[in-house]
Order: structure tokens, then sequence, then C-alpha cells
């Protein structure tokens, strides 16, 4: 498999890239950071594996464009999108509409972007595969606003499949139900939380087998807690 991973400096990014490394397959970690691939590059990885880094994004239509010319993504077996963006945490009394706008265009935008632009030139029997999270059935006091996201973009990977269906692409979204204990938290992680290599490796699996993960929305949740309210 020839893995291109987008947002892959980030917590889960990182997991997905180890994980495809440790298969021996070829990585290309895309991000926006050239100093945070750097360092992603100089990493001592497990497997033989070649992984090669790129500075790009998928931020709106022409970056996504860009991207997928600059990469040749018709090469690849699997797309990876691991982005994401931060909510401050605010009541929704507190929420301006604009601000809220500006949230979802934030993280939205990136997954439809990529959609448009990478999957009329992917090749049949590939894999796109979009990182979500599991707030989309729940409410966090302050955080209301990422379960209304994560929501969207479920629909948002439904709509997808629906549409390209008779492709060949296996199109799916990967719920990680879960706070994730990454590079970036791994000290003070709780240890029921979700492991970055965890993700990674759920998302090999589905890479691997997707017949075998019928979706298009996968839940994964850690197998030390259980959530039981709704």
């Amino acid at each position: 498999m020839n893995v291109v991973v987008v947002g892959a400096t980030g917590d889960v990014g990182y997991g997905v890239v180890a994980r495809c490394l440790a298969r021996g397959w070829p990585v290309t970690a895309v991000g926006r950071r050239p100093e945070a691939l750097a360092a992603l590059a100089d990493e001592k990885w497990a497997g033989s594996a070649p992984l090669r880094v790129h500075t790009g994004s998928i931020a709106d239509d022409a970056a996504a464009a860009a991207l997928r010319d600059e990469i040749d993504i018709g090469r690849f077996d699997a797309v990876v999108l691991a982005v994401s963006t931060q909510w401050p945490g605010r009541p929704l009394a507190e929420t301006d509409y604009a601000d809220l706008s500006t949230f979802f265009g934030a993280y939205l935008r990136a997954h439809l972007a990529a959609a448009k632009a990478f999957l009329p030139a992917m090749s049949a029997d590939s894999r796109f595969i979009g990182i979500g999270g599991g707030m989309a059935d729940f409410v966090v006091p302050g955080l209301v606003p990422v379960s209304m996201m994560q929501a969207a973009q479920r629909m948002l990977y439904r709509g997808l499949h629906q549409e390209n269906k008779g492709s060949g692409i296996e199109i799916r979204e990967v719920m990680v139900v879960s706070k994730v204990n990454g590079r970036s938290n791994r000290a003070g992680a709780d240890p029921r939380w979700l492991t970055d290599s965890e993700i990674g490796e759920h998302v090999c699996a589905v890479i691997a087998a997707p017949a075998e993960f019928a979706g298009p929305v996968l839940r994964l949740e850690s197998p030390r807690t259980r959530r039981t309210e709704r």
C-alpha cells in the first residue's frame, strides 16, 4: 500500500504514519509546517518503508487542488485525512454565528475540498478515509459546536459514499469516540483513552481490508471505557 496522510504531524496523524510504516507501507506525510515535518522525518521509525514529507494544505479548493497535483494523488492506494481544528470552549449563548461559521468552515471546508480535488483523480480500488470525532452523538458543556460540526462531518462522508458508488473507491469516516493519548499529552493522558497507535492500527486495518469494515461511518471506541450517558 502506498499511503498519503494529510495532517501527519498531529497526534492522530502521527499514529497513522507510524503504523503504516510498521506494516512496510510507504508513506507521504503532508502538513502545513515545514519544521514539524522535518522533525517527523528525523524520527527513528519501525520498519524500513520510506517516509517522504511534503508541505501542503487542504484548507480550501485551490490548496487541495495544488496538493493533488504536487504529489500526484492518483498514485496512492489510500488517502487519510487527519486534519482538525480547535474550539476554545464557549457556551452557545455566548457564541456569535460568525465564530461558529468560521469554526465549521475551517474543518468541514478542508474535508470537502480534499474530496472534490482528490476523488476524481484517485484510482478504482483506492481508499479515502477521514478521521472524525465521536461527539456527534452527545454533548459536553462548552463544546456543543464541536458536536454540531462532527455530526455534519458524519453526514458529509455519508454523502460522499452515496455519490461515489460505482467508482470503486472505498470511502470511510473513522469516528474516534475517545480523547487521544498522543505525543502532545502523553505524560498526562488518562490510561482509558485511545492511543495514537491504536487509532493508527485501526485505520491500517480499514485500509488493508475495507470490505470487513462496512461503512461509511465507523465508530472506534476505547476498549478500556464505556460511555453510558447520551
